[in-house]
């Protein structure tokens, strides 16, 4: 099976954590590194995808049209089972 990718958002918030957004989910995760959020953002993907199934990724133009300022607008592939890699 193919991993999947989604776009996504990524944010330093101002209390120093950074946030993972993945519009099309609906859904955010948070971690206290970057290499943390990361990893918990391709669980989440991976996660969603077994549970709910997968939906049509957006544009990725359209994602950046949305962005607000500072936010790092990205492609996040899912953590397939058995991969232990960081996501970076």
């Amino acid at each position: 099976m193919e991993a999947k990718t989604y776009p996504a958002l990524l944010r330093r918030e101002r209390c120093g954590l950074f946030s993972v957004h993945f519009p099309d989910l609906d859904c955010a995760v948070c971690g206290e590194t970057l290499d943390e959020a990361m990893d918990m953002a391709r669980d989440t993907l991976a996660a969603w995808i077994r549970r709910v199934g997968t939906p049509a990724p957006s544009d990725l133009e359209e994602i950046r049209k949305a962005a607000k300022k500072g936010d790092l607008v990205m492609l996040v592939e899912e953590r397939c089972s058995g991969d232990t890699r960081l996501a970076g």
